[in-house]
């Protein structure tokens, strides 16, 4: 057989898997807009999906290491740790399932997390885990007569000021 004849027959043999292949492949998924479009790596994490799962991702940010924290409210991982290559590091909980907002701080050298609970409180905690301050809903400690649901939904932290400030944005379920 010649050589030409054998490319041939191989490439006719092989067409309809390729084609088959290209019709089934998923289609590249881009969101964003603008100067901000990002590819969807559906594969991306390489944790354990059974053992921890990662579910109903609320927010995400990133350490200055470059470790990335997704917060979910699924109480047995709120927190999970990957590398930007999608690697599992860890995960840790609060055994919330009202997770909800997610802000990296940092006072001096070292970074914190505020995690807002939308069941009434906001908790700050180290990056490994290790709750420092939980600000408990105001009508706890009546600094609030209305007696409106409390549900925090995100924090704010700013280290432009000497003094790192967090301000607390709240929203009474049912307003904005």
């Amino acid at each position: 057989m010649k050589r030409r004849q054998f490319l041939v027959g191989t490439a006719l043999s092989a067409a309809p898997t390729i084609l088959t292949a290209a019709k089934t492949a998923e289609p590249t998924v881009i969101v964003g807009h603008g100067d901000h479009q990002y590819r969807v790596e559906k594969n991306w994490s390489k944790g354990n999906h059974d053992a921890v799962p990662l579910n109903n991702c609320h927010e995400m940010v990133q350490a200055s290491d470059g470790r990335l924290f997704p917060l979910t409210d699924y109480a047995k991982n709120n927190i999970l740790i990957y590398k930007t290559d999608g690697t599992l590091l860890d995960h840790w909980t609060l055994n919330s399932r009202s997770a909800h907002g997610l802000t990296l701080g940092r006072e001096g050298n070292k970074e914190f997390l505020y995690i807002t609970l939308t069941s009434g409180k906001v908790v700050k905690t180290t990056l490994e885990g290790k709750v420092v301050l939980e600000l408990a809903s105001p009508l706890v400690n009546k600094a609030d007569s209305t007696k409106s649901p409390y549900a925090p939904t995100e924090t704010s932290s700013s280290s432009m000021v000497t003094v790192p400030s967090i301000s607390f944005v709240i929203r009474r379920r049912g307003s904005l």
